[in-house]
């Protein structure tokens, strides 16, 4: 990231009508949900929204001298940063959220606005304690929008460094829900990781979604067939977790999970991608991109080790190996989660992708909002939060502002 970008400010105090509740950007480009408009953006703040111009105030303007003006990121996959892991049971519930805090705030420095809190998978009892305390929330950091309980009904064969003992086999969706603590807790939830291979998920799927209409189910850490894929599909599964990671490859005569992207078998899920370099070769990220581009979203998959020095970390049971932006299982080349921000992701897709700015920006912007069916997040319409990001040309975060109020 580059340093804050100094912004000329008119306060407009000598007007009569001056509303110092209201603040104009000017001089910049919009970008929303993929698309450049060269126009001037209105914020009440004290609704914390984006709202319609009105000519016949005097707001507060903010010049940003050219550059481009993004709703701030959302990542639907990140199990912790900068020292703070979701998934360990804390000291106390006010320790818990005051790590939270600190970590939120953070996180809204490296323009990520709002995020799920994802869980890999882990035991019963962490389940019982933690979810409760991730309810979603509004901040003074990054904004909680629901948590992605990633496990623990995935594959035995293709854990990725998820615990091999914490995984588990549904009975029924009653199962699914005691493993979780109790069905209130998946009030909390917005997406949840499964395999729709194992046995009884298929019938599990249908009521999931019926009973949890909020739910995003979502297809990962497993070695489904196309017909397996499909078929949960159409039961209500209607997102991919990390394609091309923790699932079986495609093939010319198997198309397996990559070949729901396209298909016109089943409605066409949303996916999530990994784009720094290690979990995803640059030309296959160029491939999953320009299948789809409006499914096609960002994600980082963080660990509590993005933002922390190199060396071993401890992680429950095991321990993961910091190397730059390589985190893996000590001793092992398995892959442990990712160290890269949302920023550099969005860099890296432009150049490998070649794609515009505003393309890229719409892969953590609009796609993710509209991957979980969030309408108040990921745009810059009147109505939607003034959770903002301000990039110059290349990419690089100039300033972030969150309900209207520059933080950084």
């Amino acid at each position: 990231m580059s340093s804050p970008a100094s912004f000329s400010f008119d306060s407009m105090s000598s007007r009569s009508s001056y509303s110092p509740n209201l603040v104009k950007f000017t001089n910049c480009v919009l970008v929303d949900d993929g698309q450049e408009y060269v126009q001037d953006l209105w914020v009440d703040l004290d609704l914390g929204q984006i709202v319609a111009p009105d000519e016949q105030q005097s707001p507060r303007v903010i010049d940003l001298d050219g550059c481009y003006l993004s709703p701030g990121f959302i990542d639907l996959q990140i199990n912790g940063a900068f020292g703070f892991d979701f998934s360990k049971i804390p000291e106390s519930s006010e320790e818990y959220k005051a790590g939270i805090l600190e970590m939120e705030k953070t996180l809204l420095m490296t323009g990520t606005t709002a995020y799920c809190p994802t869980l890999p998978s882990t035991y019963a009892n962490v389940y019982k304690h933690v979810l409760p305390l991730l309810a979603p929330n509004t901040s003074q950091g990054a904004d909680n929008i629901g948590i992605h309980v990633e496990g623990p009904f995935i594959s035995p064969q293709k854990p990725g460094c998820h615990p091999q003992d914490a995984l588990q086999t549904p009975q029924s969706v009653e199962h699914m829900y005691e493993t979780y603590g109790s069905r209130e807790n998946l009030q909390n939830v917005r997406v949840i990781t499964l395999a729709p291979e194992l046995p009884n998920m298929q019938q599990c799927i249908p009521k999931l979604k019926q009973e949890n209409p909020h739910l995003t189910i979502s297809i990962g850490h497993t070695t489904c067939s196309y017909a397996h894929a499909k078929e949960a599909a159409q039961g209500g599964a209607s997102m991919i977790t990390h394609l091309y990671n923790a699932m079986l490859q495609p093939h010319h005569r198997e198309a397996g999970l990559f070949g729901l992207i396209k298909t016109h078998e089943c409605q066409q899920p949303s996916y999530g991608l990994v784009v720094d370099g290690i979990h995803v070769h640059p030309s296959y990220v160029a491939i999953a991109y320009h299948t789809n581009p409006e499914k096609c979203f960002l994600v980082t998959d963080a660990m509590f080790a993005m933002g922390l020095e190199n060396g071993i970390h401890p992680w429950g049971n095991q321990e993961i190996e910091k190397r730059g932006g390589i985190l893996t299982l000590k001793g092992t080349k398995t892959i442990a989660g990712a160290a890269t921000t949302l920023d550099e992701c969005i860099r890296n897709l432009v150049h490998w992708a070649q794609i515009p700015l505003a393309k890229a920006l719409q892969t953590v912007t609009a796609n993710p909002a509209r991957a979980i069916g969030v309408t108040h997040k990921g745009y810059l319409r009147p109505g939607c939060d003034a959770d903002l990001v301000v990039l110059n040309a290349a990419g690089e975060i100039q300033s972030v502002f969150k309900g209207g109020y520059q933080a950084k």
